[in-house]
C-alpha cells in the first residue's frame, strides 16, 4: 500500500474540516509526552495481519509490512486498507484488532502509574476493537479520553464527517474530553459519541444492534484461561455428583446472534470448584448456553436434581435461567431458575420418572425474552448433584 504525506488542503471555505483539522492536531500537540520512562512499557506484538497493511517503526523511521511476532511500542503507527486487519497482542492478557482503513498511533500513557504499563492506542481514524483480561488500558480517539477495565471494546474515529465514539460491549470505561474533565462512566451494551461541531461527549447511550454486531468479534479476540479444555473437564469432575456421569461440556452460540462462555475454577476459600457462566443476548430472539454431555444417567433411578447459584459478583444477572434434561433431541424435563441473590442459594427439583428415562444432555440456557432487563451478565453455580 502506497502511503503519501499528507497534503495541504486547497479548499479554504472547508470550515469544519480545518477547524477539527486545528482542533485533533491541538488534542495530540497537547497530550504529555510521558507518564513514565518507556522502558516500563509492555509492547504489542503482531498476531497476524491480511490485506494492506504497514506498519511504521519509530526506530528505523520507515514503513514496512508487518511481521509475526514483530514488537510495536509508543512512537509507532499502524495504517491499513479498505480490506486490511492486524491482530495483536500484549502479556497474552490485551488484544487488538486494527480495522480496515484505520489509522492508529502507539504513545505514552498519561496520568500516574506503577510498574510495566501499556501503550496508549490513539485511534485517529478508522476502527479498532479491544479485549482484555486486566486493566487497564488507555484507549483515545479525537476529544475522547478513556481508562478501560477488563472487557471488551470498540474505538472509532471518522474525521470527514465529525464523529468520534467509544462502546462498551463488556467491561467499564471512563471518559472525558482533553477540554472538558467532566468524567463519564460507560458501562456493558452503553456507548459515548460526539457528532457534528461538538468537542466534548455529553451523555452515555445504549449501543445499536448493528454497533453491537461490530463489536461482538471482541469474544474471538479474548485471551483464554491457562487451563486446557481437557483441564476444565477434570476439574469439573469435582463440582458435585452429577458430574461423575458427564464426558464433555461446553458453550453453544450462533456469533451473529450472541455469545456465551464457561470458566471452571477452585475457590481458594472455601475448596469448592464453582462453574462461571457468561451469556449475552443482546440480539432481540437470541437464546445461547452450557451444554452437558452425559452418559449412563437413568432420570428414573435418581428423585432430584439439586445445584447453588448465584449472580457473578460484580456482573450483571439474569431474571429466569431455563434448565433442559434431553434424550436426543428429545426434552425430558425443563426447569426455570428465578430469584437469584448475591449469595448462594440451593435450588433443588423433583424428577419424578416413572419408568427408564435416558439423559444425553442437560442444557442451560439463557434466552432474550427471558433474562430480562440484562441482556448480558453472568452466573455462579456449585455443588451440582443428583440423588
Amino acid at each position: 500500500m502506497q502511503i503519501n504525506p499528507p497534503q495541504k488542503s486547497k479548499n479554504n471555505s472547508a470550515f469544519w474540516a480545518v477547524l477539527t483539522g486545528l482542533a485533533i492536531g491541538a488534542y495530540f500537540w497537547l497530550s504529555p509526552i510521558s507518564c513514565q520512562s518507556s522502558k516500563n512499557l509492555l509492547p504489542f506484538s503482531v498476531l497476524s495481519a491480511a490485506g494492506e497493511v504497514q506498519i511504521y517503526s519509530h526506530l528505523k523511521q520507515a514503513w514496512a509490512k508487518p511481521a509475526p511476532g514483530q514488537n510495536l511500542t509508543a512512537g509507532d503507527q499502524i495504517k491499513t486498507g479498505a480490506e486490511g486487519e492486524v491482530d495483536l497482542l500484549s502479556t497474552g492478557k490485551t488484544a487488538l484488532r486494527v480495522k480496515g482503513n484505520s489509522v492508529v498511533s502507539f504513545m505514552n500513557p498519561t496520568g500516574p502509574s506503577t510498574g510495566d504499563i501499556l501503550p496508549r492506542i490513539q485511534v485517529m481514524k478508522g476502527k479498532v476493537i479491544s479485549s482484555s483480561i486486566t486493566p487497564e488500558l488507555q484507549i483515545s480517539v479525537p476529544h475522547i479520553e478513556s481508562k478501560l477495565s477488563k472487557g471488551i471494546y470498540l474505538a472509532g474515529a471518522d474525521p470527514a464527517n465529525r464523529h468520534f465514539w467509544l462502546g462498551v460491549l463488556e467491561g467499564k470505561a471512563v471518559v472525558h474530553s482533553r477540554f472538558l474533565r467532566r468524567k463519564i462512566l460507560i458501562d456493558d451494551l452503553q456507548k459515548v459519541e460526539i457528532k457534528g461541531g461538538f468537542f466534548t461527549p455529553k451523555k452515555t447511550s445504549r449501543i445499536s444492534q448493528e454497533e453491537w454486531s461490530q463489536m461482538n468479534e471482541g469474544y474471538e479476540l479474548q485471551p483464554r484461561s491457562a487451563l486446557s479444555e481437557a483441564e476444565q473437564l477434570d476439574l469439573s469432575k469435582h463440582a458435585g455428583s452429577f458430574f461423575k456421569y458427564v464426558f464433555d461440556h461446553g458453550t453453544f452460540f450462533n456469533k451473529r446472534w450472541g455469545f456465551a462462555q464457561r470458566e471452571i475454577f477452585k475457590d481458594e476459600e472455601t475448596g469448592d470448584v464453582v462453574i462461571e457462566t457468561l451469556y449475552d443476548v443482546f440480539p432481540r430472539g437470541s437464546w445461547v448456553g452450557l451444554y452437558i454431555k452425559t452418559r449412563d444417567l437413568d432420570g428414573m433411578n435418581f428423585k432430584k436434581f439439586s445445584f447453588q447459584a448465584r449472580r457473578t459478583p460484580d456482573r450483571k444477572f439474569p431474571e429466569t435461567i431455563r434448565i433442559e434434561f434431553k434424550t436426543k433431541y428429545q426434552v425430558l424435563r425443563s426447569f426455570a431458575v428465578n430469584n437469584l441473590k448475591n449469595e448462594w442459594q440451593t435450588y433443588e427439583y423433583p424428577l419424578n420418572f416413572s419408568k427408564p428415562s435416558p439423559i444425553t444432555e442437560v442444557t442451560i440456557i439463557y434466552l432474550n425474552e427471558k433474562v430480562g432487563v440484562y441482556k448480558k451478565g453472568s452466573v455462579q453455580f456449585k455443588n451440582v448433584s443428583i440423588e
